[in-house]
């Protein structure tokens, strides 16, 4: 009820508490008897009715299925590649990404790199490295919504 106080009632803040409930309790791969009964309670205090309420948790099933598919393993993957090449950590901020992303063009691009007289095969392996570099930051702006 104290949060309910805080949080307002038909709020953001109360649905977000409420996916996170769900989550927990679908953990452990369903929810108990007890468990809905007490999540339905939150939803209504929230302000949530019974059908939103099943819309978040048939939501949250489906992003789990997802997660566990060849393709969310696969774009999983990918993401963890993406991080790897920039050198950041999955964690990193959006601000950390862009900036892991300057420093390794401004290391790597060809321009900068064209009066260092590198030999042909360097400078091939320098546009490389920055096609690698341009593709992990694009993908990582993609999957995480940032410009």
């Amino acid at each position: 009820q104290r949060l309910v106080a805080l949080a307002g009632r038909g709020g953001d803040l109360g649905r977000a508490f409420l996916r996170l409930q769900l989550r927990i309790a679908l953990a452990d791969g369903g929810i108990h008897g007890r468990e809905r009964a007490l999540l339905w309670t939150m939803a209504g205090e929230f302000g949530i009715g019974r059908v939103e309420f099943a819309q978040m948790e048939a939501v949250l099933r489906a992003q789990r299925g997802f997660a566990r598919s060849e393709r969310g393993r696969a774009e999983r993957e990918i993401a963890d590649r993406a991080y790897d090449v920039l050198g950041v950590p999955a964690s990193a901020s959006d601000g950390d990404i862009k900036q892991a992303y300057r420093r390794l063009m401004n290391r790597y691009h060809p321009d900068k790199l064209a009066s260092k007289n590198l030999s042909a095969e360097d400078l091939s392996g320098a546009e490389e490295r920055t096609r690698e570099i341009r593709s992990a930051y694009e993908t990582l702006k993609s999957r995480r919504g940032f410009r």
